[in-house]
């Protein structure tokens, strides 16, 4: 154990402070994980068992060997699962129902899986470890929360939870996939992402660069398994990212703009094979691109300009209603030498037809306070139209 990281952490939240950000959930550690691989040159798993009896005589690293570990916390007395200064070599992790868990400088050779029952309050803190195969976090319920500082991981899924914060720094991620969650709080600060997807999310509050995202990234995510497995093999989870962090912009709230994201991602590879997920890409950036609340609402209402069968549903609707109306006793007419209270229902349909299409062959002319029903009426035929077309060309001729 080392006295530093005291000092080690008052700089890191001096750091966070001075950059704007300041609801970073701080580790509590006893040594470092990413300075002991580099003192004893660990460069592998290899590497590893060649020094494994020095470094448990160090207290650095204990070695514990099992096929699988599973731990399930429904009848027991405490919910709490802490695991530090590990290797551990298993297969598989498999945590249930745990209230609070913790893995503090330790590396896990398999796969580590999370989950509870439906709604249950669970916190997950992961600090300075490296996780040679998938992470995999399901269910999580309000109020939970993950945070992940200066990690390495293989892969990492976040699915069908409602949390109330995921925190992701300094860390180093292969592939990373959050899906079908509600994340009140997300935060990403100075990470290393090669592959990223983010689907079908509802989120509150987001604080992402896409300058995490690695340049391969932009490229088409290898099909065939043999080429991932080549390419995931590249990715050496036993190296740390460096502390200076060169190709990361300073963060703080005003130059963290999610439509740099978006706009991004769009050429992403998964935009460019994936049609659903560049779709979803360019609705949330039309969405977030207004600069009100009400803005944002009347584009989520219409499908964000990328939905035309939504746009052509709402006219067909918008036609409808307004042929209805123009039956009412108290909206009158004048055709044909005489004024009429009302119209029936095939000359209210045409009349409705004509007026939201803006054409106007004077036949039937609005009197009173049905002069006003026209002219809304021809307003939003206008803008549902124009609507509907740029929708069909941003949908099917700009894909």
């Amino acid at each position: 154990m080392r006295d530093d990281w005291f000092e080690h952490y008052s700089e890191l939240k001096e750091t966070f402070r001075k950059e704007g950000v300041t609801d970073i959930e701080y580790p509590k550690t006893n040594g470092f994980l990413s300075t002991d691989i580099y003192k004893y040159n660990i460069i592998n798993k290899e590497t590893y068992f060649k020094k494994k009896e020095e470094l448990q005589k160090g207290g650095i690293l204990k070695y514990s060997n099992k096929d699988g570990i599973e731990i399930d916390d429904e009848n027991r007395l405490y919910g709490e699962i802490f695991y530090q200064r590990r290797f551990i070599s298993t297969k598989q992790i498999i945590i249930k129902n745990s209230d609070t868990i913790n893995f503090t400088n330790c590396i896990i050779s398999g796969d580590l899986w999370i989950s509870c029952e439906p709604g249950r309050k669970v916190q997950i803190n992961i600090d300075e470890t490296i996780i040679e195969g998938t992470v995999v976090i399901l269910n999580l319920g309000q109020g939970s929360s993950v945070n992940i500082n200066r990690c390495n991981i293989l892969n990492f899924l976040i699915e069908n939870c409602s949390m109330e914060k995921v925190n992701i720094n300094f860390s180093r991620i292969y592939n990373i996939r959050i899906e079908q969650s509600n994340l009140k709080n997300v935060q990403f600060h100075k990470n290393y992402l090669h592959y990223f997807k983010w689907y079908e999310n509802i989120m509150t509050k987001v604080n992402f660069h896409f300058k995490q995202l690695s340049k391969s990234f932009i490229k088409k995510p290898p099909k065939s398994h043999k080429k991932r497995v080549k390419d995931q093999n590249k990715f050496n989870v036993y190296k740390f990212l460096p502390k200076d962090m060169p190709f990361i912009s300073q963060f703080n709230e005003n130059n963290l703009n999610i439509l740099e994201t978006f706009d991004f991602l769009k050429q992403s590879g998964h935009a460019k094979t994936d049609k659903q997920f560049k779709a979803w890409i360019s609705e949330q950036s039309n969405i977030h691109s207004q600069p009100n609340v009400l803005g944002r609402i009347i584009m989520r209402f219409i499908g964000a300009f990328v939905k035309p069968i939504r746009v052509l549903l709402i006219s067909i609707l918008y036609y409808i209603l307004y042929s209805l109306l123009y039956i009412l006793p108290v909206f009158k007419f004048y055709i044909q030498d005489q004024i009429i209270s009302g119209l029936d229902i095939l000359t209210s349909f045409y009349f409705s037809g004509i007026t939201f299409a803006t054409i106007g062959y004077g036949d039937i002319v609005p009197v009173g306070i049905s002069r006003f029903l026209t002219i809304a009426e021809g307003i939003g035929g206008i803008l549902l139209m124009s609507t509907f077309l740029i929708s069909m060309v941003r949908k099917y001729v700009e894909e």
